[in-house]
């Protein structure tokens, strides 16, 4: 794809956002007057929005990349409490990470994908199926869960697909009055887990059969992170080095103190000062 095919595609995203989206999580679009040497798609976590990566995409734009930031299918609605998340499907994920990642190609010469937990997952993705791909981060990504035992991650996706869908809360002591950004939603929906471990359980299956598509994958773990199974991300990490996939480990040490949301500025225990250099020292290769 050339530069003015994707800028077009990239403006019909944002432009097809309408009001229901809150002002700050819209689809985030950074780009020079021209193809750049490198540009990256950041995909940001369930519940979240494209202001998660913003703070990041700002500072790469500033060094010269091209930036896409887009807005999950069913997330960054001004109404956090909508209904809408319960429609996420596993087809949803597949075909936003592959249309972000298809546009990003025609940003830039060398193409970087990353993403956090879901997102981290969908740049898993990426990386394994699109070899336009120069260069994956895949951060604290969603494979499995300490919530549901390994062996019972495929059944679970399949049967949260089916039953019908309850909502539960990230903090059910506060609700939606837990200490987060403004715009993140304050409850999942278990179609929408459904879908995530849906799109891991492609991801694991893959990794395990062949090699990623994608030229060098770096893997980020944080030791402190209860949301994610940091097992499942150093068995993808084995997965792809015994199929010969140029794979790296990054590991955030427990003492560190980080939270889950590795990313967000705005998160109340976030530590940019720590975080970011690393990132951005990753991300630039």
């Amino acid at each position: 794809m050339n530069y003015a095919d994707a800028l077009a595609r990239a403006r019909q995203v944002v432009e097809a956002e309408t009001e229901a989206i809150n002002p700050v999580c819209r689809t985030q679009l950074l780009v020079h007057p021209a193809r750049a040497g490198q540009s990256i798609v950041f995909f940001h976590g369930l519940t979240s929005c494209p202001r998660q990566f913003e703070p990041l995409g700002q500072i790469l734009f500033e060094r010269g990349w091209n930036v896409y930031i887009p807005r999950m299918p069913f997330h960054g609605y001004a109404d956090k409490m909508t209904a809408d998340l319960a429609r996420l499907r596993k087809r949803d994920l597949i075909a936003w990470a592959a249309d972000s990642a298809e546009i990003a190609t025609g940003l830039g010469e060398r193409v970087v994908v990353a993403g956090l937990s879901v997102g981290g997952a969908c740049a898993a993705w990426v990386a394994q199926n699109v070899a336009a791909i120069d260069r994956a981060l895949v951060i604290s990504p969603l494979l499995r869960t300490p919530a549901v035992p390994t062996r019972f991650t495929r059944p679970a996706a399949a049967l949260f697909s089916l039953l019908p869908n309850q909502w539960r809360w990230w903090d059910p002591v506060r609700k939606d009055a837990r200490s987060a950004p403004d715009f993140s939603y304050p409850r999942l929906a278990t179609r929408a887990v459904a879908a995530a471990l849906g799109l891991s359980v492609n991801v694991m299956d893959s990794a395990h059969q062949r090699a990623a598509a994608a030229k060098r994958i770096t893997l980020v773990l944080n030791e402190n992170d209860r949301v994610v199974d940091n097992a499942a991300i150093r068995e993808l990490h084995d997965a792809w080095i015994e199929h010969g996939t140029d794979t790296r480990l990054h590991v955030f040490e427990r003492e560190a103190g980080l939270t889950h949301d590795l990313i967000g500025a705005e998160h109340p225990e976030q530590h940019v000062d720590v975080v970011y250099p690393v990132i951005l020292r990753l991300i630039e290769g």
